[in-house]
């Protein structure tokens, strides 16, 4: 097992679909070769499974679930019909894995049914173009919370296959440091002169969407150490419109990790009067702090940490914020691409989950001025996570209204999930508290 990363992706890929590992428990692995080639491996099969799932139904009555076999023909499958490889190479490649495995009389047996794999793969390819209809036909996924949750929360077929396969992403979307170029202008010469190509976002002048970010890592990677550029999705960076930073504001920011937003206010706005960041992790806190020495923002004594959970803060902190940001944990189901393992969320994570959003709603309401604001947001389609939290909050608290809102029913916006310019499906309600 040592030396084939393969059969460590087979072990990975079994414990995320058992739900007893993360796909971002893989940025810990140390060799740097090693770390490259499973990374893109356990996430482009995640990225793909619903459509692997499918292919293995061919042969669901000869492998089970729980037997390494199962996982192993998922790597082959992706490798098959995702990176093209030779017969011989994957075949080659199972002989070495079934022998580390030490499974003994099954060599003929995999290859046989993958005889048939390839034989149809033609067909399969054309099928992947309607999945949806054949995952509703046969049910593959009756035992699937989130993927049952998604198809009953979202009508348009073809919204949800985009949730469920996501294609790769054309656009990397990079937040401009406005604390270090002031000139924008001059900086989308500069970035043309170096053959970067990108599209700007109506109304957001310093986000852009660069489309050829993998042949300019080099100049992205010293704008990004430097501080000038930070990488964060435009669905993430509208924040900054609905909590609209002003100088004399104290901000809350109740699930500050990574700190994204938290960092885009201060840039926008740095000599506001005060804002809070609470983190429970001491080391995001520091990830935190790494980051804004890294934009060079400036310490104006307007900048406070609290390592603690911020649904127990300190009665001190009551009746005193502006404005609260709540950026709640959530299912990720609006981001799919990014986090692919969040179909594998069983009903015990998702309950403990809106149990969590709904706590950090009820507290916010203790630590907020009368007439000061709560921006609640999710990178969740789901209705669950969303406006029937608000609605929920509301009903509770006859001192908060939402004033946000599409139409009556929805307490909040949302935006939609859109593959081609990889803008991630998020949820932003802001409410009033009244008195």
């Amino acid at each position: 097992m040592k030396n084939n990363n393969r059969l460590k992706c087979i072990f990975i890929i079994k414990k995320i679909i058992n739900n007893k590992f993360t796909l971002t428990n893989i940025y810990k692995i140390k060799n740097k070769e090693n770390f490259i080639f499973i990374k893109n491996r356990c996430f482009n099969i995640i990225r793909n499974f619903v459509f692997i799932k499918y292919i293995i139904e061919f042969i669901k009555n000869n492998i089970k679930k729980n037997n390494i076999l199962y996982y192993l023909i998922c790597i082959i499958v992706y490798d098959m019909y995702y990176k093209n490889l030779k017969k011989y190479i994957l075949y080659s490649e199972i002989k070495k894995i079934l022998k580390i495995i030490k499974i003994n009389n099954v060599y003929k047996y995999i290859i046989k049914y993958l005889n048939i794999l390839f034989k149809y793969k033609d067909k399969m390819l054309m099928i992947n173009n309607n999945i949806l209809y054949y995952i509703k036909k046969n049910n593959f996924y009756k035992n699937n919370f989130i993927i049952n949750k998604i198809i009953k929360n979202i009508k348009n077929n073809n919204k949800i296959k985009n949730i469920l396969l996501p294609k790769k992403n054309k656009y990397l979307w990079i937040r401009i440091n406005k604390g270090i170029i002031k000139n924008i202008n001059k900086f989308y010469i500069f970035l043309e002169k170096k053959n970067i190509k990108f599209i700007k976002y109506k109304k957001f002048p310093y986000s852009i969407g660069i489309s050829n970010f993998y042949f300019n890592k080099k100049i992205l990677s010293y704008l990004y150490k430097n501080g000038i550029i930070s990488i964060q999705n435009i669905s993430s960076q509208k924040c900054i419109c609905i909590i609209d930073p002003k100088i004399n504001d104290t901000i809350l920011d109740m699930c500050s990790a990574p700190g994204n937003k938290s960092l885009h206010i201060l840039e926008t706005c740095p000599n506001i009067k005060k804002i809070v960041l609470v983190e429970k992790n001491k080391k995001k806190i520091n990830l935190i702090k790494k980051n804004i020495k890294r934009l060079k923002i400036k310490k104006n004594n307007n900048i406070f940490f609290i390592n603690k959970n911020s649904k127990n803060l300190d009665k001190k902190y009551y009746n005193t914020f502006d404005k609260i940001l709540i950026d709640a944990p959530c299912t990720s189901t609006g981001n799919m691409y990014k986090k692919p393992d969040s179909i594998f969320k069983n009903k015990k994570t998702f309950d403990f989950l809106i149990n969590e959003q709904y706590e950090l709603l009820k507290n916010s309401i203790k630590y907020l001025k009368k007439g000061g604001y709560i921006i609640y947001l999710t990178c969740s389609i789901l209705n669950e996570e969303n406006k029937n939290q608000i609605k929920k909050i509301i009903k509770n608290n006859k001192n908060i209204i939402s004033i946000l809102n599409e139409d009556k029913n929805t307490f909040g916006i949302k935006i939609t999930q859109d593959n081609n310019l990889n803008i991630e499906g998020f949820f932003y309600s802001k409410i009033i508290k009244l008195y």
